[in-house]
């Protein structure tokens, strides 16, 4: 059995806890191949919960250490009232509370705003916080906007843009459930309210539902990279662009995001150049700093494209 040292996520843990933030933010990113031996873990502040996930099996006595370090941690820093850990096996995760007890009721906060997470039964919590940039763009671009928000999932774009003064937001997601939680959130945060449409659909047998609505100022694509049955990126993301173009004012702004290691930011370019000809590029969002990679390909891109008059 390979020993691991851990040093370097307690020193990261304990760095963080010297200023905790209420924001909810990544503590530890070892999925970014910054930390050998630490490819498999990640470590999530949602304030007072510290959130672990483990992303491959790995020996008895590694997890045992690796909780034990945990709990020193948790007594050690009073800000922290839980640590979970979900180890994602197949087919389904385990979830386990190492420190405290689960809590019945967690909340994402970023920005002033909340958001329901659900830490005990499924693998996403509900909330991604590798795009809290884009959101951040969203809230500053979206003021008398008409926005289209497609795999809208648990409406976090949604609810930014309303707190940044849009006229409408149109959330499309086909699982109801996320819709049900994107419901939630905007009540949550105050923005429930005649300026927000939710549909629970499968987005390629419903654009005639979002056409409605149109035309669109801003138009936010957030896709899963695959979801059986409904969403692969590498031959539907074009297929759903060239569909756009029709739903777009004059001046429409596009934000596509694309969460696929495997497609670089040039190539991903060149795929929206292709599919929607009449835009072109503005910039590219940056990632949070606390989602340190070694290759910034690998990590979500976040690109804006403007429509040409």
């Amino acid at each position: 059995m390979l020993d691991i040292d851990f040093s370097e996520l307690e020193e990261k843990i304990t760095c963080f806890f010297e200023e905790p933030t209420k924001d909810s933010a990544r503590i530890f990113h070892g999925r970014g191949g910054c930390f050998e031996q630490l490819e498999w873990l990640t470590v999530d502040w949602f304030n007072p919960v510290v959130w672990v996930v483990i992303y491959k099996p790995i020996e008895a006595e590694q997890l045992l250490a690796l909780k034990s370090l945990l709990v020193e941690l948790g007594e050690s820093h009073p800000s922290i009232e839980n640590i979970l850990i979900q180890q994602r096996l197949r087919p389904d995760p385990v979830i386990e509370s190492v420190y405290g007890d689960a809590p019945n009721s967690t909340n994402a906060i970023e920005s002033g705003c909340q958001f329901k997470l659900n830490l005990t039964k499924n693998q996403n919590t509900g909330f991604f916080l590798d795009t809290q940039p884009a959101r951040v763009w969203v809230k500053e671009n979206s003021a008398n906007k008409r926005v289209l928000n497609l795999f809208a999932y648990t409406c976090a774009f949604s609810v930014m843009a309303l707190k940044g003064d849009a006229l409408t937001v149109v959330n499309m997601d086909m699982m109801k459930s996320a819709i049900a939680t994107g419901k939630e959130n905007h009540a949550l945060n105050g923005v429930l309210s005649e300026k927000s449409v939710f549909y629970s659909h499968e987005i390629f047998r419903s654009l005639g539902k979002v056409k409605r609505h149109a035309p669109y100022d801003l138009v936010i694509v957030d896709p899963p990279s695959f979801q059986k049955g409904a969403f692969d990126v590498k031959k539907d993301y074009t297929k759903l662009l060239k569909k756009l173009t029709p739903l777009l004012s004059d001046d429409a702004r596009l934000l596509l995001c694309l969460n696929a290691p495997y497609i670089d930011c040039a190539s991903f370019k060149m795929l929206v150049s292709e599919s929607l000809p009449g835009c072109k590029f503005i910039d590219r969002i940056q990632p949070r700093k606390d989602y340190c990679e070694v290759d910034i390909e690998a990590g979500v891109k976040m690109l804006i494209f403007e429509k040409s008059r």
